[in-house]
């Protein structure tokens, strides 16, 4: 398998683009359709064995290459980032952030 074989679709900031304009042309059903279908394959691909899957090497769009467990960690990381500055800017508003 090659490096970027391992590298899920969903990750690619292209990606992002896609989805917006699929969400634009065909509606948010599309949308939920897509990322389920997604989340299934991601599924497969752990359900075997996570920790070889989440050592596989891949490479990134820029060509730095790291685990798959890094890239999942990345993700992870960057949602909770983001989470954190709507509940900043929703605490500045003088609202109450939802208990997720």
């Amino acid at each position: 398998m090659s490096a970027t074989a391992c590298w899920p679709r969903w990750i690619n900031s292209w990606m992002i683009n896609w989805i917006s304009d699929l969400v634009r042309v065909c509606g948010p059903c599309a949308k939920q359709s897509y990322t389920l279908k997604e989340h299934s394959a991601t599924e497969v691909q752990f359900a075997e064995n996570a920790e070889t899957a989440l050592a596989q090497v891949c490479s990134l769009p820029w060509g730095a290459k790291v685990t798959m467990g890094w890239a999942v960690w990345h993700v992870l990381e960057h949602e909770i980032h983001h989470r954190g500055e709507i509940y900043l800017m929703l605490g500045m508003l003088g609202m109450e952030a939802p208990d997720v």
